[in-house]
C-alpha cells in the first residue's frame, strides 16, 4: 500500500541546548479522529507539523505546539499511514524517531444526518452486530442510476436494514432537496445522505472520488470491502451476493423485496403531514405501516372506508403505508412526517 508520511519537525530554542529524539509514539482512535502523542525532549521547543499524503508527493499541514501531541492527525482512509517525528536541533543536526503506522482500514465514528434530519452514528450501527454498506452517488450520476434496481433489490433480500447489514447512500455533492428526489424517484427507504448531513467529509477522508463507489464496514469498525482495495463493482444483483456471501451476511427478506408491478399506488393526503394522514382502503383491509428502516410502526384491519392516520408520535422521516386488499390486491403509497 501506499505510505503516508507526516513529518513533525522540532525546533528548539533554549539555550543552545539539544533536543531529544522523540519516543514513544502512540496512535489513539477518539472515534471521529486520530490523536498521535509521544515523550518529548526536556527542552524548550516547538512542534511543527508537515504531512507527506505520498511518497514523492507532498503535502504540508501546518499545525505548530508546545505539547507533546498532536489532537487531530491528517488521515486518508483505505490506505496505511505511516507518522514519525524528527526533533532539529540549533545545530542543524537531526533526531529522527521510530515510525508507527495506523491502519488505514480503521472507520472513523461519522455522525450522518439524512435528508430527513435524522442523525445516524456509524459506531452505533456497527456495535449492535450490523455490517454497513454504504453507495456512493451523485444525481446526475448515469452509472449511480444504472445499478441502483440491484441496490434497491438487495436492500429487500437482505431485510431492510433489520439483520445482518444496514443500507446507507452518500452524495457526494447534493443536497437535501435532491437527495429528497432521488429518494422518490429510487423508492428509496433506506437513509440517504448529502452534503448538508456530512456526506462530503465521509468521501474526502476516504479518498473517494469516482461514482458509482461504494464501501462495506465490518462490526469491528474495519474497513472489510471497497471498491478502491477491492476492485468491487456492481453489475448486477449476484455481484452484490457474492460481496455479502463472503462476511457471511445472510438473506432475509422483508416486504420491500415483493414485486413493483404487484402492488398499485395508494393517495395519501396532505402530504408532508404534521398530525393526520389521510387515505381510503375497503372495509376489513390489512393497514401496515413501516419507517425508512423498514420496521413495522403499527398495523390493524380498516374499520372505515376512510382512514385517519395521527402521526404526531412519529418521529420525522420517510414512512411507507402498504394496504393488503381483498384477494391479491395490494396498495402501497409513501408520506413524510414533518412536524
Amino acid at each position: 500500500m501506499k505510505k503516508s508520511l507526516i513529518l513533525l519537525t522540532l525546533f528548539a530554542f533554549s539555550f543552545g541546548l539539544i533536543a531529544q529524539a522523540p519516543s514513544n509514539l502512540t496512535i489513539t482512535n477518539n472515534g471521529d479522529r486520530f490523536s498521535l502523542s509521544w515523550d518529548g525532549s526536556d527542552n524548550d521547543v516547538k512542534y511543527q507539523l508537515y504531512w507527506q499524503k505520498a511518497p514523492g508527493l507532498q503535502f504540508y499541514y501546518y499545525s505548530e505546539t508546545t505539547e507533546t501531541y498532536i489532537d487531530t492527525l491528517p488521515f486518508r482512509g483505505i490506505y496505511d499511514d505511516g507518522y514519525y517525528v524528527v526533533s532539529q536541533c540549533e545545530d542543524g543536526s537531526e533526531n529522527i524517531s521510530d515510525t508507527i503506522y495506523v491502519s488505514g482500514l480503521i472507520a472513523l465514528d461519522y455522525n450522518l444526518v439524512d435528508c430527513h434530519g435524522n442523525e445516524w452514528h456509524v459506531y452505533d450501527i456497527l456495535d449492535r452486530g450490523q455490517y454497513i454498506f454504504i453507495d456512493c452517488y451523485f444525481y446526475e450520476c448515469g452509472g449511480c442510476r444504472d445499478i441502483m434496481p440491484y441496490v434497491e433489490e438487495a436492500y429487500g433480500y437482505y431485510g431492510c436494514n433489520n439483520n445482518d447489514i444496514f443500507f446507507i447512500e452518500l452524495s457526494c455533492m447534493d443536497h437535501d432537496d435532491l437527495c429528497l428526489l432521488w429518494e422518490e424517484e429510487f423508492d428509496v427507504e433506506y437513509p440517504t445522505i448529502g452534503v448538508d448531513g456530512g456526506s462530503d467529509d465521509f468521501m474526502r477522508t476516504y479518498g473517494i472520488n469516482t461514482f458509482p463507489n461504494y464501501v462495506i464496514i465490518a462490526p469491528d469498525h474495519t474497513i472489510a470491502y471497497s471498491w478502491a482495495l477491492d476492485h468491487f463493482r456492481i453489475e448486477s444483483f449476484q455481484s452484490i451476493k457474492d460481496a455479502f456471501d463472503l462476511f457471511g451476511i445472510e438473506e432475509h427478506k422483508c416486504e420491500h423485496g415483493v414485486a413493483e408491478e404487484t402492488i398499485q399506488d395508494l393517495t395519501v393526503f396532505p402530504n408532508p403531514v404534521d398530525n393526520i394522514v389521510n387515505f381510503s382502503v375497503e372495509l376489513e383491509d390489512e393497514v401496515r405501516i413501516y419507517n425508512a428502516l423498514g420496521q413495522l410502526m403499527e398495523s390493524f384491519v380498516a374499520e372505515s372506508e376512510s382512514v385517519q392516520l395521527a402521526t404526531n408520535h412519529y418521529p420525522n422521516g420517510l414512512y411507507v403505508v402498504q394496504v393488503n386488499g381483498k384477494g391479491s390486491a395490494r396498495f402501497s403509497a409513501r408520506f413524510v412526517v414533518n412536524h
